[in-house]
């Protein structure tokens, strides 16, 4: 089949006229599909054309191509969104333009009543209480299961995947434009604070630590509301981010072609960005495509050498792993991440002096990285030196109190040493931060009536349009 994988993006854009510290989004379209059914092709057969705004896509009519959308957190030192995320509303809309001006397919839009589309790609944390509610009311007390939680992480990107159909008899050419929207607060939240009323509140039961079964209304009397405002206000929506690509139409459109890249574009940094988002939903073999285009953009970065590493890891191919990373410290012998996944392939292989050492390498630089140091200990423990990995795991505490790995392997250390008193403390701390596997059927409930919900809580997913045209 033929296939359209595309990137553009915002750098530019924003180095020009915003400060440091911004949202972009970029482009990345891939899997014409046709008359295919859902399990003819696999995402690691397809090819990958790309980016977007370097080469002239053509599309055809009567068909079906998927297009991601990239959203990436640059030069930010927090999660996207940061804060009460379970409150706040951050999403990606996409629209399909035909040559008419005329949408066609839209994802993340506003209602009349300026409700975000259930449908579209969310940046939040979406929870439910005791009794199977979402948690809408800032009431996170009650948060008993999570459904999922969608963030940003610090220099990370996230892929929101999408299921386009081309009508037959579009006029071209079609515009994509996508943006990152934020609100601050969501319009359930306002409202409800503004404005709820709850039914029954008298009633026993209806309303405890962990859980809220009221039936809220929002046509409370705002008459005494202190301040100026008498109204529910309408809480602006902020675009964060924007991209736009313009694509041909041929009915006869052929494989899309890349002569029209140049070699002087930074595309090491596209495809390393869309690399990383996709190996954080576990699209590994996607993943390893791109870190090999990033690689083959720049092969003097060591840094393509070792997301391959990491790829390979996840997939158990520790072989593969292993000469990667030789390849990325003969180009950097100091790199850190180097030595780091090194480690964990030796520490895999049971080769416990070497990899101590390779994580030895990065504590001298990074002292108080928790993870580095937790694993560390473990290799430590692994050779049954019970004191030595003790020290570990509790300099890991020194760090975070509430470290699970810290703990669960102190609990499993102090009973080898025959300690059980303090064994038994990490126990209980350990079954106190650990998650609550009963909690997976309330989240679970929840999904199966919550279908968009549901959709988004899979790790790889795709998003339709609700959007029809009047």
């Amino acid at each position: 089949p033929r296939t359209l994988l595309t990137g553009s993006s915002l750098d530019t854009l924003y180095a020009n006229r915003e400060p440091a510290g911004r949202m972009a989004s970029s482009f990345a379209v891939g899997e014409e599909s046709g008359e295919m059914t859902s399990a003819a092709v696999r995402r690691d057969t397809l090819a990958l054309v790309a980016p977007l705004d370097l080469v002239e896509p053509t599309v055809s009519g009567g068909q079906t191509y998927r297009l991601d959308v990239v959203t990436r957190s640059r030069i930010v030192g927090h999660f996207f969104p940061s804060g009460t995320v379970d409150a706040q509303e951050a999403w990606v809309e996409l629209q399909a333009i035909d040559g008419a001006g005329k949408p066609f397919f839209w994802s993340g839009f506003l209602d009349d009543a300026g409700r975000v589309d259930p449908s579209a790609h969310f940046f939040k944390s979406l929870m439910v209480d005791g009794a199977g509610n979402p948690i809408d009311k800032r009431n996170a007390w009650s948060m008993r299961s999570v459904v999922y939680v969608n963030l940003v992480p610090p220099g990370a990107t996230d892929i929101a995947h999408y299921r386009i159909p081309i009508p037959r008899d579009v006029e071209g050419p079609i515009r994509f434009v996508a943006h990152l929207k934020y609100r601050k607060f969501t319009d359930y939240y306002t409202r409800f604070a503004y404005a709820g009323v709850s039914e029954s509140t008298d009633e026993p039961g209806v309303v405890t630590p962990h859980y809220d079964n009221r039936q809220v209304t929002f046509d409370g009397d705002l008459s005494a509301v202190s301040g100026p405002m008498k109204s529910i206000p309408d809480v602006p929506v902020v675009t964060m981010a924007s991209d736009t690509i313009v694509v041909s139409v041929d009915p006869a459109a052929g494989p899309l072609s890349t002569s029209t890249i140049q070699a002087d574009q930074p595309l090491w940094g596209r495809w390393t960005d869309y690399g990383i988002g996709l190996l954080r939903e576990g699209d590994l073999r996607g993943a390893e495509r791109a870190f090999a285009r990033a690689r083959d953009a720049d092969p003097s970065k060591a840094d393509s050498w070792v997301n391959m590493a990491r790829v390979y890891i996840a997939d158990d191919q520790l072989d593969k792993a292993a000469a990667v990373i030789d390849s990325a410290q003969a180009l950097n012998p100091a790199f850190h991440k180097a030595h780091f996944f090194d480690g964990v392939v030796l520490k895999q292989l049971g080769r416990y002096d070497e990899a101590v050492a390779a994580f030895d390498a990065v504590i001298e630089n990074y002292p108080r990285d928790r993870v580095v140091l937790n694993q560390r200990a473990r290799t430590l423990f692994l050779q049954e030196r019970l004191e030595p990995a003790a020290r570990g795991f509790e300099s890991v505490l020194r760090i975070d109190s509430e470290d699970l790995m810290a703990h669960y392997n102190l609990m499993l250390v102090f009973r080898a040493l025959g300690d059980s008193s303090r064994a038994a403390t990490h126990e209980r701390r350990y079954r106190r931060y650990k998650d609550n596997e009963q909690s997976v059927a309330l989240s679970r409930a929840y999904r199966a009536e919550n279908p968009h919900d549901n959709n988004e809580a899979q790790a790889i997913h795709e998003h339709t349009s609700l959007w029809r045209a009047e």
